[in-house]
């Protein structure tokens, strides 16, 4: 009990080191964690059962034992420490403050207004993804992938569509270009995104995978911290929280209803907003403590299945499954046992890939991450430096925020799709720019 405290205590003064700081993706990143992770633990040292989340409690508990969560909380506490060194050291290297840098920008940005510059081709960008979204969207409607894939929530095969699938890949690009139109005054522009985005956004919903909004928030919620200078106010902070914990029960009652139970929200607001939340972390934290066992019985991977992730990232391809199929069916074996039932953490499979250590390698690689990234977002929501590479990875970034909760491998698989997937759309931007900027010169020629 008192190294859980110490755990506690841990991860309260790093969350406290980052807000002081201002490194937003990481306080984001290790709030995650914490609220993952953390909340299985003390239920199990205050033995207490909570009835809205038992199926979760029961998964957590099935090999629940007490050297084990020790051992877990031990891992925790190198994890969140590792993240703290690596977080003070990159900061320290920073010859200006984080926070300085960013109001610097802001007080810039309100002594000299203008219009952040946007080129030629990122506008024909974000004309052809809004077409691009559009098309998958009702592609997707007309297909009901919605609710094909909801069904497959409770057991099946089905693939999935593609283009529901880029789609989703590329709705938080779509939602830079949103914020960027708003911010340039082009607000009538930013609504036809949305109305653009309408038909896909539907079918996500019917999905009930709560993820896949994720990192559209994301996108709009470091905006707000980074480039609005009109900050929220707690009370409308406490309002943005509460209406996007219902629109996740109401989405989650979806799987409610297919599954035959009883909807949760139709008889409580609070519990059904809440519960599906909290039970969705205790089972995540569960993937965590099960790759302790399987590591003992099994031995570690050595990171063999990076490798497989690595070459099935070639597009169409599948070279890792091909080349490796003995790899890849062993780590599907593990990933099966660890978590049944979908959500394997970026802890489970640092551990399940070289112990204690692939922890600690963790904490100190998303540090850095996370501190690169809050530097990106100063150029791109601060500064207002609206180029294609920080559109980029300012969507990237968004989406990996979210991704502890589905591994390493599935982060870096989502890094690739995506970025070859902008790369794609930029380079047909460029192709339509010029050709229409040589049609124009043949129409009006210099005299």
């Amino acid at each position: 009990m008192v190294y859980f405290f110490f755990l506690c205590l841990t991860w309260v003064l790093l969350i406290n080191f980052l807000y002081q700081v201002r490194n937003y993706p990481g306080l984001i990143f290790v709030l995650l964690v914490g609220a993952y992770e953390l909340p299985g633990l003390a239920l199990f040292y205050g033995n207490v059962e909570v009835p809205a989340i038992q199926s979760a409690q029961s998964l957590f508990g099935e090999f629940a034992n007490a050297d084990m969560i020790f051992s877990h909380v031990i891992t925790l506490i190198a994890f969140f420490l590792s993240f703290a060194i690596a977080s003070a050291v990159d900061y320290r290297r920073d010859s200006r403050s984080f926070a300085n840098a960013s109001e610097q920008h802001k007080s810039n940005a309100l002594r000299h207004p203008s219009q952040p510059h946007l080129s030629r081709v990122l506008k024909v960008s974000y004309g052809c993804l809004a077409f691009l979204i559009l098309v998958f969207g009702v592609v997707s409607v007309l297909q009901e992938e919605g609710l094909r894939r909801l069904d497959d929530y409770l057991g099946g095969d089905y693939e999935g569509l593609r283009v529901f699938s880029y789609g989703i890949g590329l709705l938080p690009v779509l939602t830079c270009f949103g914020v960027v139109l708003y911010v340039r005054g082009q607000k009538l522009m930013a609504a036809v995104i949305l109305v653009a985005a309408l038909p896909l956004l539907y079918e996500i919903f019917l999905t009930s995978r709560r993820q896949f909004f994720l990192p559209v928030f994301f996108v709009i919620l470091l905006w707000r911290l980074y480039g609005s200078n009109e900050p929220l106010s707690w009370l409308s902070r406490a309002g943005v929280l509460a209406v996007v914990l219902v629109f996740f029960g109401l989405q989650y009652s979806l799987r409610e209803r297919l599954a035959g139970n009883d909807v949760t929200i139709a008889g409580s607001v609070l519990e059904g907003s809440l519960a599906p939340q909290a039970g969705e972390f205790v089972a995540i934290g569960a993937t965590s403590l099960y790759s302790y066992p399987l590591v003992e019985t099994r031995g570690v991977t050595y990171g063999s299945q990076f490798a497989v992730t690595v070459l099935n990232a070639v597009p169409f391809a599948k070279l890792g499954n091909a080349l490796f199929p003995d790899t890849t069916q062993q780590f599907a074996d593990i990933t099966s046992t660890v978590a049944p039932f979908g959500g394997l953490s970026m802890i489970a499979e640092s551990y399940l890939s070289f112990g204690r250590t692939g922890v600690v390698v963790l904490g100190l690689l998303m540090a850095v991450l996370a501190g690169k990234f809050h530097r990106r977002l100063i150029d791109f929501y601060s500064r207002r430096r609206y180029s294609a590479t920080n559109i980029l990875f300012v969507s990237v970034g968004s989406v990996l925020l979210g991704k502890y909760r589905s591994g390493v491998s599935d982060a870096f698989f989502a890094f690739t799709s995506m970025s070859i997937l902008f790369v794609a759309l930029y380079l047909m931007a460029k192709l339509f720019n010029g050709l229409t900027s040589s049609s124009l010169v043949r129409a009006y020629p210099k005299t």
